[in-house]
This record gives C-alpha cells, structure tokens and sequence, in this order.
C-alpha cells in the first residue's frame, strides 16, 4: 500500500479557485405588464442596468493585439485565439458571437469589472486544526465577471488566486481544503448557539473585497458575525435564501429576491449555501495524496482526523464516476520526460478539480491556462444550461400559478394564458436551437469533459423533465382547442339545421 503524506504537511505551490454564482433574474413593475412583456425588452433593460453600475459590456472575440499568452497566468480572461478555436461553431457563437449581432441579438453577454483586485479572509479556528492560529490569508482578484444569459439567467464569476511568495506563508493542502469549502459560502446554512452567541456554521470568520493597491478600506466586508436574526429577517419576508453582504456588493444593483410581486431588478438563488466552483492546485507529487483527500477535494470537504470524509464503502462505490485519469497513473512506471502522468481531474458537478505536479510544465503553464480559459467556458455553458431549465420550469409554475379561481376548462382556454404558454414554448424552442448542446468541442477531452460535467450536474435528466412538461402542456390546450372548434362546429352545425329547418316550414305555409 503507498505511504501517503497527510494534508497539514503537503505543501501548495499554486492555488487558484473560480467560483460560478447562477441565479435567475426577474424583473416585476406592476401595473406596467413587465411580467408578460417581451425578451429583447427585458434584454436591454438588464443590459443598462449592469451598464450604469459600472460592469462593462466587453467584446467576445479575441483581440490580436492583446493577446495574454499561458506565461501571463493573472491577466484579465479575454477571449484567445487558443480558446476560441477549441469549440465547435454553435458553441463559439454562444461563448463569443461571429462580430456581426448587436447586443440585443446576442444569446450572452460578457461584462466585467476592474474595481475588486484582492480579497481577505480568515477563517475559524475549528477550520485549521493544523495550525497554532487562524491566519489572514490573503489572494489576488484576476476576474470578476457577469454574463447575461437569455432566457434571464445571469452568472457572476469570481476568481481569487494564491502563490507562495516564501516559506513563512506556505500553503498547506489542508489549507486548501478549508479554503475552497468556505470561500465559496453565500450565507450561514446554520447557526450553533455557543455561550449565547449566534455562531455561523460551516462560515468564515471574515471575508473583505479590496480595491487596487493603496486603495485603503476595504470595499465590502461580510456581515456573517451578525447573528442569526440578521439572516433570518431575510428569509421571513418571502421564503428566500439570504445572501451575504460581501457578495451583494458585487451584485448591485440587482437586488436579492425577498417577496413575490415586488416591483424591481431581482436575482433569484437556485444553489444552497454553497456557490459551484473550480479548483488549480499544484503539489510537489500528487501521488501521495491520500484517497481521502482527493475524496475531499473533489466534494469541497474540510480536512480531519479521520482518513475520509465520509463511509469509505460509500465514497468507494462511486468514486471512479468522479475521476477523469486521462493523464494520470498511481505509480511512475510510465512517466517520461514527454509525458508525465500526474494530472488529475475531479468532478462531482458543484465542483471541477485539476490537480496536479509543479514541476510539470504542461500542467503549471498549459492546463493552468486551459483550466482559466477552456474548461471555465465548458463549466459556464454547463452550469447555464442548468440554471435555463430551472428557469423555464419556474416560469411554466408561475404561469399556473395565475389561473386561480377557474375551472379546468377555463383555465385551458383562459386568451392570457394560452398567450404567455405560447411565450414560454417559444422561448424555450430557442433555447434548445441555440444553446443546448450535448457537446461543445472538436477536441476529444473537451467532449469527455464536457458531457462529465454536464452528467454529473444532472442536466439531461432535467432536460427531459422539462422538456416533457412543456410538451404535456402544448398537448393540452391543442387538445382544448380542437374540442373547443368541435364544439363550435357543432353548435354552427345546429344552427344551420335549425335555419333549414325554419326555411321549409316556412316555405310549406306560403
């Protein structure tokens, strides 16, 4: 059996961990029929609104004269000529667009910001059981992006980088583990009541957003340590998730879903506490990382004593679904100068893991920039295609919701509903030509990855129950309708009969 070396003394050469935040917009002004209105006009609404909070609309399609090549690790994400020719076409034209649609005809939008350069975090001390105390830890902030989706859909996109500057702040792999399980918290799941404190469960300590250098004070600080009423008032005002401070700040001013029929710009959360993600992680030799640890690296767990995080008859079952080892093997015997087999990917679909040995070139340089660039893109259409079908399914709910009050027969032939169901299958037919795809690219892992990713967030199992939701409803009112014309058939047949009938009495009398 291999001797492993446990996560407290596995130094970490690079850190980095992108996080994909997918929440669904709506936007309700009563009395003014924005509920019903059309795509395009909500489309630029949202447009301005990001527009006037500063977020910039930049373009998609890679700049020859900007290119940051795989050297330039912490450069801003536009699109390159390496990224772009990786997808198949359909995939390019959602991702980036052919140069000649004009914004309101873009199925996405790519805007960001450059205000956020670093951020600050400390976590609990039950967090780092390894270490004397709980340090600050500190990462710069490469990319803060939003991308508007049709049908409504948006997702923020943060990504926080760390590399060991000296021995004194050495990363440890247990460091890690802690790290890329609460970084992502988008509020408390739980408080524990210790001493009469309300203490946040499974929550840093702090987390704060700072500008550029020489800036200061930070820009937003969480407001975790402000108790469990704080959060509770959130929820108590319509059944929603709360989310805290440090992560509105960089969705304003859309503002958090509280109660329905609000008037205003909202986002609505589709994820529990936990924002999805994506980890880079380089050690010495990733072969001596335990199968615990991958096992936790792979499901966002913290560190412990205990050699798993969870039954290892459990974890043992499903383990392999969770590992794509293209470009690994557990012992040496194969490596060679060419070809070193110490690259792994994880996956459990909340979250993308490529770990893998700093002293390998292509993965410190070439997967690194595949993992920022390529697989951010395959994980962003991943993730969307999800959040999309969420959507419609709440859509086709709230338009059910409406027909309170009417019988079966009304509900089905009620001119408003047919009208919005009309809406939703057209917007939904739209989807699936432009943006549902079973694979995104000519390249044989892109596809493997891909269709990965995308099982294991259960996209198309979802897929067809929405799908067959909307064919059941487009079969009810087209049943309703055809009983509706036989019905209106039979009465005109009556009618007409009855005239005749009249016609030949009165002819008789004459």
């Amino acid at each position: 059996m291999p001797t492993y070396r446990s996560a407290s003394e596995t130094a970490v050469r690079q850190y980095r961990q992108i996080l994909m935040l997918p929440l669904l917009l709506d936007w309700r002004r009563s009395g003014e029929g924005e509920k019903h209105s059309s795509l395009p006009s909500k489309w630029r609404a949202w447009k301005t609104k990001l527009d006037e909070a500063g977020w910039k609309c930049t373009t998609s399609l890679p700049n020859p004269d900007t290119q940051p090549g795989p050297q330039e690790p912490d450069s801003r994400c536009d699109p390159t000529y390496e990224e772009v020719i990786y997808f198949h076409p359909f995939a390019r034209d959602w991702l980036y667009g052919d140069g000649t649609k004009e914004d309101d005809e873009r199925a996405m939008l790519r805007f960001v910001r450059d205000d956020v350069t670093k951020m600050k975090i400390t976590l609990g001390n039950e967090d780092l059981s390894h270490r004397d105390t709980s340090p600050e830890f500190e990462f710069s902030v490469p990319r803060v992006e939003a991308y508007l989706c049709k049908p409504e859909v948006l997702i923020l996109a943060v990504e926080i980088v760390w590399q060991s500057t000296d021995q004194a702040s050495e990363l440890k792999l247990a460091d890690v583990l802690a790290l890329q399980s609460r970084v992502r918290e988008l509020y408390p799941p739980y408080f524990k009541n210790c001493g009469g404190q309300s203490i946040p469960g499974n929550c840093p300590t702090s987390v704060q957003w700072f500008g550029p250098a020489g800036s200061g004070q930070p820009l937003a600080t969480s407001d975790f340590g402000k108790g469990r009423d704080h959060f509770a008032k959130q929820v108590a005002q319509g059944a929603e998730p709360p989310i805290a401070a440090h992560w509105k700040f960089l969705l304003d001013p859309i503002e958090p879903f509280l109660k329905r029929n609000e008037n205003g710009a909202h986002f609505r959360q589709i994820i529990d506490d936990r924002i999805p993600g994506m980890t880079y992680v380089s050690v010495d030799d990733p072969r001596l990382i335990s199968p615990g640890d991958f096992d936790r690296l792979v499901f966002c767990d913290t560190g412990g004593a205990s050699p798993y995080p969870y039954s290892e008859a459990f974890l043992a079952r499903d383990r392999d679904q969770h590992r794509y080892d293209r470009f690994w093997r557990e012992t040496p015997d194969h490596d060679s100068p060419q070809l070193d087999l110490t690259t792994r990917y994880l996956c459990s679909g909340f979250q993308f893991v490529a770990i893998g040995r700093e002293s390998n070139w292509d993965f410190q340089v070439l997967v690194r920039d595949h993992f920022r660039r390529q697989y951010f893109r395959i994980g962003l259409i991943a993730h969307f295609q999800r959040a999309a079908l969420l959507k419609f399914a709440d859509d086709m709910s709230e338009a059910i919701k409406e027909l309170k009050g009417m019988s079966p027969r009304e509900e089905l032939e009620d001119d408003n509903f047919r009208l919005t169901i009309e809406s939703l299958q057209l917007t939904f037919l739209k989807f699936v030509s432009r943006a549902w795809f079973s694979e995104v690219s000519n390249q044989l892992q892109g596809q493997e990855l891909f269709q990965w990713w995308s099982g294991l967030l259960g996209n198309r199992r979802l897929f067809a129950e929405v799908g067959g939701m909307y064919q059941a409803m487009h079969n009810a009112i087209t049943d309703s309708e055809d009983r509706r014309l036989s019905r209106n058939m039979a009465v005109t047949g009556i009618i007409s009969a009855i005239i005749a009938v009249i016609a030949i009495v009165v002819a008789l009398f004459q």
